[in-house]
């Protein structure tokens, strides 16, 4: 998933995320902001789903 224009990651790869950045175990990336409305939508979808 790209999350900035710089940075593609594996979304199975997350380890925590917040408003402007995405956490891949030790390592920060940030959310771009063209990007962040398609984050934001993953991450609801991803959460409803882990809630199953």
């Amino acid at each position: 998933m790209r999350i900035h224009r710089s940075f593609m990651i594996n979304s199975s790869h997350v380890t925590a995320f917040s408003n402007n950045e995405v956490m891949l175990g030790s390592h920060s990336v940030p959310v771009g902001r063209s990007y962040k409305n398609e984050f934001d939508s993953f991450i609801s979808l991803f959460s409803k789903k882990r809630l199953l």
